[in-house]
């Protein structure tokens, strides 16, 4: 008698757009209150301190890779990518202008851009960060070592040359026969593809992937349609599911 009933019972014609608009807008559900969740508990995870390096988020979000700029000495490389400054694989803390050269010597590394001289461990260690106030020449040119044991300052075709704590430096007329200066070179591509998935790594963090998820925006355009029409969607459910709901009750009386 229930199987003849079941038969012969009416589908309602709001129920296929309450069974299936629900299940696909269910997931989209779950996601927004996921994501905002975690956006409320923002400080307390460091989700804007969390770089993501997932190489096809860094494409979809168009976060480009300039060209790394590299000098060597010894055994060791020193790298720019815009601001930042690796030796070897290494990020060196901080923001830097361009970089004009790096010299090894005695366990200490010494890049110097435009306007620094950025002392460092052979490991990578910041051990300080000298600039003009500390007595280094301005419009830095290039860097070298004279007979190995000197390091020496190219700005605006002067030299000059420092004391054995880099504090003071004296100009001089020596010729550059005795100097080697630091020259531009390519990392090697193993070294290249380390340094690069670090700086991309450092353009996304996971706090925009959250809040352009949360918005639908991390879909472009189209996701801010698919935010409009999931809204509509629970606008339908919400108003078909109370004329339902009426309707029973009236057949119900």
């Amino acid at each position: 008698m229930s199987t003849s009933i079941k038969q012969g019972r009416k589908r309602h014609p709001f129920g296929l757009l309450h069974r299936y608009g629900g299940i696909a807008s269910a997931f989209l559900v779950l996601v927004v209150c996921a994501t905002g969740l975690l956006l409320n508990h923002t400080d307390d995870l460091n989700l804007s301190k969390k770089m993501v390096g997932s190489e096809w988020l860094l494409d979809w979000y168009g976060i480009e890779l300039p060209s790394a700029i590299s000098f060597s000495s010894e055994d060791h490389y020193a790298s720019q990518i815009n601001q930042s400054i690796y030796l070897d694989a290494t990020p060196i803390q901080g923001s830097y202008t361009h970089i004009q050269g790096a010299i090894s010597s005695n366990n200490t590394v010494l890049i110097a851009t435009t306007d620094q001289l950025i002392v460092l461990t052979t490991e990578g260690t910041l051990i300080e960060t000298l600039g003009v106030q500390h007595g280094i020449p301005g419009d830095i040119d290039s860097i070298g070592v004279l007979h190995n044991e000197k390091f020496v300052l190219k700005t605006n075709k002067e030299l000059w040359v420092a004391d054995k704590e880099l504090l003071g430096w004296e100009k001089i007329n020596t010729a550059t026969d005795g100097v080697i200066w630091s020259g531009a070179t390519t990392l090697p591509p193993t070294l290249l593809n380390t340094v690069n998935k670090h700086y991309r790594g450092t353009g996304l963090s996971l706090e925009r992937i959250l809040l352009d998820l949360h918005s639908g925006r991390i879909f472009g355009s189209a996701g801010v349609w698919l935010g409009d029409t999931v809204a509509i969607l629970f606008m339908l459910l919400a108003m078909t599911g109370i004329w339902m709901w009426f309707k029973t009750r009236r057949k119900i009386a």
